[in-house]
């Protein structure tokens, strides 16, 4: 895991006051994935939003977390943009 990316999970654990397990952060390599693993950190069951697993407040809470610290254009910010191949992270 890059810099850009580590300070950008640490940015997301902060906001959201957890620890992702490092074990799981090794695999994850798109937006979507790290919101699935943050939302499992949080122990909510089940999908957070009626309309689907990448909608509601907590994603768009999420989205502000990513936006913020990486200064990506929020309109790359879906569920399978890769952090390196997409938004350039490392």
């Amino acid at each position: 895991m890059g810099l850009d990316i580590a300070e950008m999970v640490m940015a997301v654990e902060r906001a959201f006051h957890v620890r992702l397990p490092e074990e799981e952060l090794a695999r994850i390599r798109t937006v979507g994935e790290l919101y699935d693993c943050l939302v499992q950190q949080l122990g909510i069951v089940g999908v957070p939003s009626q309309r689907g697993p990448y909608e509601g407040e907590l994603w768009e809470r999420y989205l502000d977390v990513i936006e913020t610290d990486t200064g990506a254009d929020r309109r790359r910010l879906t569920p399978t943009a890769s952090f390196v191949y997409d938004l350039g992270l490392y």
